[in-house]
């Protein structure tokens, strides 16, 4: 084989199928919202605690953002 094999410079027309990685949203015993997107080979989950006084504010911003993007698809 011709040296190691390295996903980065693959051009995205190689990958014929994406991986698909778990995300778990729940509340912690600090009833604070969790965001936790599981690892993949050996890595950590990744992890985002969310403090409830700042929830809504975030679902807000992504449900604006949301519409937006679904306004954008649209148009092209």
């Amino acid at each position: 084989m011709a040296g190691a094999f390295q996903w980065g410079h693959l051009d995205q027309g190689s990958i014929v199928a994406d991986m698909a990685t778990a995300v778990a949203v729940y509340a912690n015993p600090r009833d604070e919202i969790v965001i936790r997107r599981q690892g993949g080979f050996g890595t950590e989950d990744e992890v985002v605690v969310v403090p409830l006084r700042v929830a809504e504010g975030l679902m807000r911003r992504m449900e604006n953002l949301i519409r937006e993007l679904r306004a954008e698809t649209a148009l092209s």
